[in-house]
């Protein structure tokens, strides 16, 4: 061999065995790669006989080596006990060629623990399946977090329902004696004689209220805390009669401290809107509420804007702003917060437990919401809140645009009539037979004052002190309404109200309402109370207005009807009001219940209402004051109508119609026509007055 060949051949020779060790780096590189992957990985031949796996693995099942897995089997494993399932599996995987990927149990280092295993079938180059290659990620410290994270939910979710049980049982046997303290207090300042022993019946009687408010707030907030998703109780309901209803429960608050409440519904809103009524008439009484509590002077106003609308939903904007106190930047957050108060409650300032807007603004964003605030110091706040509501297919629009002055009309009417002209509505002295009530409580003390304001509101009461007793009476008589606490022993009120409504469909009798009372926290709709046959649930105590309401619901009464007001006829023959009696005397009793409610009535008309309101109206007419002139009128047309003086109801009419449709060329002749008949029935009720003595 010539020596260019040799030294060819060694150079070739040296060139293979570099290549020879870059392939071992290269293979050690790879199999140090292999030997150190975090996790178990290892591979199977088709037979389920293990080709190989890295170190942890090899590690964890006490091989000295990751060769030494090679040729064994599952059986020859820790976990031999789960070869055959292990084997199935893998010729799963084997035979569709489908990856795996699943929770499995091994015992490693002598312990029980479970794997994440991604598992793929092992393929040639020609790719033909020739076995298994597995990855499993040790889970079981995070499966035992998983676990002790149940374990404390289960446990969080047991103590808040114990929590939650506790403080409605506790409300239970709070409000029960305390209701009784409220309401026999309430009698006995009606019935005692003395200042002084009235004085101390109405400290007993507010300071029972107050401490009732107080377990009202907490029960609130508990409630509140709790909320979830599922507790909307979405319904169709009719946005203005929402609105109708928050105005007219804040009217008197409004009226006693002389502010105006403007009210702007845009007209595009439909009628009829699906949302939880409940929450959303809560949130915008809070908010007026509050407004109405931190303003002094000047007005209040609630706006509802439709932003976008589509054929199932629309999205409404709510405003309630105010002229009041304002809210300091730095408090403005922290107004939402629990029981937080711009003053103190030693200070005395403002009344309220500090719950009411974090109720609402838990409200709110359950119902999608967020509520946004803006106030100046000394100026006043403005909060409002957006929300998505749906709507009912071709809903209609609103009907009209939102008027106060029904709702200023019956609310004047009922700040005229004296408290006892009020409650001898039902008095016995009607002539429609009184309503027949069962009342069923177990507690004597609650029993008592619920008889006591039936009987107030001129019910003819029959009692029964357990659920059995009053079914009996339930089967023997025709109640014309039943009144039963819920917490009754043995026969609960639900279950009264299911046997008697049983009883009803088989005998094909009509149905009795059934109310129930309840010492516990109403939080919600109580569809719970209403599914055993309950027509409704009213909270302990009950009052002489709510017991007067239940009547109204649920016991047909004398409807009270009014005088419909129609447009303004300029005939001159019109104007002539002769035809129309000064005082209807029958029309007077109809309305008021009694004679002596009527004369109640007219008597405070006479020496207090018209002088006051006359004198009124002559200055704003001297001033060219026509709002004023429309509102006295107005107000003096609402006394009309209820002590049944026809004549003066029509002149304030015809007044109130001419001022609002700006005919001013005819004020005049309508205010002296006006003027004339209070004049005129100033003397007839004097004159009938006498009669009456």
């Amino acid at each position: 061999m010539r020596s260019d060949e040799i030294k060819q051949l060694k150079a070739e020779i040296q060139k293979l065995k570099q290549l020879n060790r870059e392939l071992e780096e290269a293979q050690a590189y790879y199999e140090d790669i292999l030997a150190h992957l975090p996790g178990h990985v290892y591979w199977l031949n088709k037979d389920n006989v293990y080709l190989g796996c890295n170190t942890l693995h090899a590690t964890n099942v006490n091989l000295k080596s990751r060769k030494d897995i090679v040729g064994k089997t599952n059986y020859d494993m820790p976990w031999r006990d789960q070869a055959e399932n292990l084997d199935e599996l893998n010729n799963l995987i084997m035979r569709t060629g489908t990856p795996q990927s699943l929770e499995e149990a091994a015992i490693f280092n002598n312990e029980l623990r479970t794997f994440l295993s991604q598992k793929v079938p092992l393929r040639n180059k020609d790719n033909e399946v020739i076995g298994i290659l597995g990855i499993s990620t040790d889970i079981t410290e995070l499966k035992r977090l998983q676990e002790d994270l149940r374990l404390a939910k289960e446990k969080a979710e047991n103590a808040s329902h114990a929590k939650s049980e506790f403080i409605a049982n506790m409300s239970h046997d709070i409000r029960t004696p305390l209701s009784g303290i409220v309401g026999i207090s309430k009698i006995l300042e009606e019935e005692v004689q003395k200042p002084d022993e009235k004085k101390h019946a109405r400290w007993i009687n507010d300071s029972g209220e107050q401490l009732l408010s107080l377990l009202n707030s907490i029960l609130d907030i508990v409630s509140a805390e709790n909320l979830k998703e599922s507790d909307l109780e979405q319904s169709s309901f009719d946005l203005r009669q929402t609105i109708l209803e928050v105005c007219r429960l804040e009217l008197p608050a409004i009226k006693l401290k002389n502010l105006d409440l403007n009210i702007d519904v845009d007209e595009k809103i439909p009628q009829t809107i699906i949302s939880d009524r409940v929450k959303l008439h809560r949130v915008l009484l809070n908010f007026i509420g509050n407004a109405i509590k931190f303003t002094e002077k000047g007005r209040i106003s609630l706006k509802v804007k439709q932003h976008t609308r589509t054929q199932d939903n629309v999205i409404l904007e709510f405003i309630v702003s105010d002229t009041g106190i304002g809210i300091d930047d730095e408090l403005q957050e922290k107004v939402f917060d629990r029981f937080f108060r711009i003053n103190p409650s030693y200070k005395g300032v403002y009344q309220g437990h500090g719950i009411g807007l974090h109720i609402a603004k838990k409200y709110v964003n359950l119902l999608g919401g967020e509520i946004t605030l803006k106030s100046k110091l000394g100026t006043g706040s403005r909060f409002s809140f957006t929300i998505n509501v749906f709507i009912e297919e071709d809903a209609p629009p609103l009907q009209k645009p939102f008027d106060l002055e029904a709702l200023e009309t019956s609310f004047d009417i009922e700040e005229m009539v004296p408290v006892v002209a009020k409650e001898k509505h039902l008095n016995l002295e009607s002539t429609k037979p009184l309503p027949r009530v069962l009342l069923v409580e177990d507690n004597i003390i609650a029993l008592r004052l619920v008889e006591t304001v039936a009987k107030q509101a001129g019910c003819e009461i029959t009692s029964a002190t357990d659920g059995e007793k009053a079914l009996k009476l339930a089967h023997s008589n025709d109640f014309d309404l039943i009144i039963t606490d819920i917490g009754l022993p043995g026969i609960s009120g639900n279950e009264l109200a299911e046997q008697i409504r049983a009883t009803e469909k088989k005998s094909r009798k009509k149905t009795t309402p059934i109310v129930g009372l309840t010492a516990h926290a109403l939080t919600g709709p109580g569809t719970e109370y209403v599914a055993s046959g309950l027509d409704k649930v009213y909270a302990k105590p009950i009052n002489l207005k709510t017991m007067q309401t239940i009547l109204t619901t649920f016991v047909s009464t004398q409807d009270v009807s009014f005088l419909p007001e129609s447009p303004l006829d300029t005939t001159t023959e019109h104007f002539k009001l002769e035809h129309y009696p000064l005082i209807d005397e029958e029309k007077g009793v109809s309305l008021l219940g009694s004679r002596s409610a009527l004369q109640e009535l007219l008597t405070a008309m006479l020496t207090d209402a018209l002088p006051v309101d006359e004198g009124a109206i002559k200055k704003a007419y001297v001033q060219s004051n026509w709002d004023a002139v429309e509102n006295l009128a107005h107000k003096m047309k609402s006394g009309a109508i209820y002590c049944g003086a026809v004549r003066m109801q029509h002149a304030c009419q015809n007044l109130v119609h001419c001022c609002r449709e700006g005919r001013k060329d005819e004020i005049e002749q309508l205010y002296q026509q006006l003027i004339q008949v209070v004049d005129e029935t100033k003397k007839e009720i004097a004159a009938w007055l006498e009669g009456e003595k």
